[in-house]
């Protein structure tokens, strides 16, 4: 079975879509301490630290998973990306201690040489040169890298969210990595919030829905409440 490492974890939402994938994740990692016991409450079986990754020593992290280099199929990371985002003040873009952590995700790759790398973070980090020098370091280790804006409508969630996807594969040539910006990958058509909730079920008005049969935290509202205008 593949395995998977998940850096900056938070509460576990990428952690989640691995294991749907079929793919075991061994380890994960976040310096945020009410993070990691959400994501232990979720994911009881994986090894997942409360530890900051900028002073975390690679090998250190390795030996605790027990993992001999290129062991490791997929590292997974989203480093903070507030500085990089629409909404961060342009005056802290350049200094935030937190905009190191992008690099710092391949002194990890070099450490444990997974077969492949999936990063994740906002679009304004596409044209920021610490992206580019993460390109730069990943092919010099011998990954072939594609890198794109993807819209989480495009797969199926209700809620238009772009963000930039990097998918690096050791060993292989570029062209057999598809383009994570092609129509052809989309995998469910876009669907409103309304579609979503109504995908919930009915139900008696005021009543939660048991639990084994749908959602057990959805409670519909009466229906006076729940008007749309």
């Amino acid at each position: 079975m593949p395995t998977a490492i998940d850096l900056f974890c938070g509460a576990g939402g990428v952690t989640i879509g691995f294991k749907a994938a079929g793919i075991r994740v061994v380890g994960a990692v976040d310096t945020d301490p009410v993070a990691v016991r959400t994501f232990k409450a979720n994911h009881p079986e994986v090894k997942v630290y409360d530890d900051d990754l900028s002073q975390l020593p690679p090998k250190n992290l390795r030996r605790r998973l027990g993992l001999r280099k290129g062991a490791l199929t997929i590292l997974t990371a989203c480093a903070p990306c507030q500085t990089f985002s629409t909404l961060s003040a342009k005056n802290r873009k350049a200094r935030d201690f937190r905009n190191p952590l992008v690099n710092r995700v391949i002194d990890f790759v070099e450490e444990f040489e997974p077969e492949a790398v999936v990063m994740e973070n906002v679009p304004l980090l596409a044209g920021h040169w610490r992206f580019a020098e993460v390109v730069r370091r990943l092919r010099r280790l011998g990954y072939a890298v594609r890198h794109g804006i993807v819209d989480a409508a495009d797969f199926g969630v209700p809620q238009r969210r772009r963000r930039l996807v990097l998918v690096a594969i050791k060993g292989i040539a570029l062209e057999l990595i598809p383009d994570l910006t092609s129509p052809s990958i989309r995998t469910a058509p876009h669907q409103t919030v309304r579609e979503a909730f109504a995908a919930l079920g009915g139900g008696v008005p005021g009543e939660r829905e048991p639990r084994g049969e749908g959602d057990p935290e959805h409670e519909r509202r009466p229906e006076q409440d729940a008007q749309v205008g």
